[in-house]
């Protein structure tokens, strides 16, 4: 009497000869793949054979579930560029659990995006866009520039935001006068113009 299984490895199962009554045990293992994890159960179904008399016999099937835990983390970085004009950022989109997500998309309400097509994840797999924010005046002023992420997938459904980064932007106060004067033609009065500046990054009032 002979064990068979098509679609797992058999350990250690040697055939037997059976008399009237008796049985025998065999253990086997099957390693699920991803498509059958995104399927959330497998179906398996054993065989046995004996070669006199002739005699084959298929089991009952046995269907695992596999309990779905998608989860997609955004992860952001930034720094100001060289001249200080911008804040330059890269976030990352990873497949945190153990089913492929669809569609995943990497948005930013607060930010220029490079080049940042949608994609699919498989579990432990990432991706990565780079994007980019124009300071204005006001947010010099204010010291600082907050931003969060977001991210998306259509199937199985994931919608989460990204940690905050808060970007600091140095103040650099700066104030300059320049006077100029002439006399004039009967040499009485002498007209002046002064210049006031705004050497600086902020806004002076």
């Amino acid at each position: 009497m002979t064990l068979t299984d098509a679609n797992a490895v058999l350990l250690n199962c040697i055939s037997h000869v059976l008399l009237p009554g008796e049985f025998f045990t065999c253990s086997a293992v099957h390693t699920l793949t991803q498509a059958q994890i995104d399927a959330g159960l497998y179906v398996n179904q054993a065989s046995a054979a004996s070669s006199s008399p002739l005699t084959t016999s298929l089991s009952n099937e046995v269907t695992t579930y596999i309990a779905p835990h998608p989860e997609l983390t955004m992860f952001k970085s930034g720094a100001l560029s060289l001249d200080k004009s911008q804040v330059d950022y890269t976030i990352t989109a990873t497949n945190s659990g153990n089913v492929t997500l669809q569609n995943v998309t990497i948005t930013d309400a607060g930010a220029v995006l490079d080049a940042c097509a949608p994609r699919d994840l498989a579990p432990g797999a990432h991706y990565s866009c780079t994007a980019h924010h124009v300071l204005t005046q006001g947010q010099i002023d204010a010291g600082h520039y907050l931003n969060v992420a977001h991210g998306s997938s259509s199937y199985p459904e994931q919608s989460v935001d990204s940690n905050e980064v808060d970007t600091h932007i140095d103040e650099h106060r700066g104030l300059s006068l320049y006077k100029t004067g002439t006399l004039s033609a009967d040499k009485t009065t002498i007209s002046y113009t002064i210049t006031a500046t705004n050497s600086g990054n902020v806004t002076l009032y």
